[in-house]
């Protein structure tokens, strides 16, 4: 016996039965095609003409929005991903804001690179870090973290080629760090 109408009694409605089966795929699309553009913030608006973040106004921005985090994300499922969020730092690290923006690419984001910035409740810089990947580190792995200190911002770097060649490294530049609010590498 073949069903070719279901009678939903709540609603009082005649539905086809293969339309039963369509439902569940169109929702599915709709919130698949809702996923990738997900965001309370738009990052470009608080960017300079040399596509710098203009950390001041991302801070007025945060306050003024009574929001606990700022971002923009676009996602295509395994393929790609790019979020950017702004937030107050919690304890343990210094009082202040976290600015992060992570991007990853290919199948099981295989490639990509991580930024992140620490700024103090004023936007001075307090810490920066970035990371770049291939084929999940295993073909190239770079790291960078620049830490502002009393004796001048210290830079330690790590880097490795088919996780066989590559250099670790730690010095002190007297001058200060780039801005945290420095395009990362790609935009």
């Amino acid at each position: 016996m073949r069903v070719s109408q279901v009678h939903i009694p709540a609603r009082g409605a005649i539905i086809p039965a293969d339309a039963m089966h369509r439902f569940p795929l169109a929702v599915a699309a709709a919130a698949l095609a809702a996923l990738p553009a997900c965001s309370t913030y738009d990052f470009d608006q608080a960017r300079r003409a040399d596509g710098s973040f203009d950390i001041p106004k991302l801070i007025a921005d945060l306050e003024a929005s009574g929001q606990d985090r700022l971002d923009c994300g676009t996602w295509i499922p395994l393929l790609y991903l790019d979020v950017v969020s702004f937030e107050r730092t919690a304890v343990p690290m210094a009082a202040g804001y976290h600015l992060e923006h992570f991007r990853s690419y290919g199948p099981a984001f295989c490639a990509g690179s991580r930024d992140e910035w620490y700024v103090d409740a004023h936007g001075a810089d307090i810490e920066h870090g970035d990371r770049e990947w291939l084929a999940w580190g295993v073909l190239y792995h770079d790291r960078d973290e620049y830490v502002v200190t009393p004796h001048g911002v210290r830079h330690r770097g790590h880097e490795r080629i088919a996780l066989l060649f590559g250099n670790d490294g730690v010095r002190y530049a007297p001058t200060v760090a780039a801005r945290p609010a420095e395009a990362p590498p790609g935009n």
